[in-house]
């Protein structure tokens, strides 16, 4: 539902996919939805054009506004082989595409526990893990540049789940 900030009214509903989770607002004025489904359905990125009229974009589980753009993550595991791939890829919502020869499903080594920005260093921020924890070893937090390069890493908690960069 798009809502009127003045009057706190509803404006419009805007059909999606099933389980919005996130919603990230563009610098142009689209909105960016991630579904992430049921345990049996596929999670998408959908962009919501400012006339409300929402475009599946491709696969994502988190995502990210910055600027024009929207990064996402997608992480998917093969049940039968155990095996979890994650990418990270650059979408244009505008176009409603994944930008092409520009992280176009870059492989992550690992499957992020939230996604965010740092506007003041430029850095995307993830949050990872520990490999087979059991919830006694510290997981970290990365921040790769946009192109998706490996910048920085630390120690941070057991499964940080969430950065607010100042």
């Amino acid at each position: 539902v798009r809502i009127d900030i003045a009057t706190w009214k509803p404006e419009a509903t805007i059909e999606v996919g099933l389980n919005p989770t996130r919603l990230e607002a563009t610098a142009n004025g689209y909105v960016v939805c991630v579904c992430n489904g049921f345990f049996d359905s596929e999670q998408y990125v959908y962009s919501i054009a400012p006339d409300n009229s929402p475009y599946m974009m491709g696969y994502g589980s988190d995502c990210v506004a910055v600027g024009t753009k929207a990064y996402a993550t997608y992480t998917v595991t093969d049940w039968a082989t155990m095996k979890t791939t994650c990418t990270l890829s650059l979408f244009d919502p505008a176009t409603a595409e994944i930008e092409k020869g520009n992280l176009t499903g870059t492989p992550l080594d690992f499957s992020p526990t939230f996604l965010s920005y740092d506007a003041t260093r430029q850095l995307l921020v993830m949050g990872r893990r520990a490999a087979d924890s059991d919830y006694t070893a510290a997981g970290s937090v990365e921040f790769r540049r946009t192109d998706g390069k490996l910048e920085k890493t630390f120690a941070l908690g057991v499964e940080p789940c969430s950065i607010v960069a100042l």
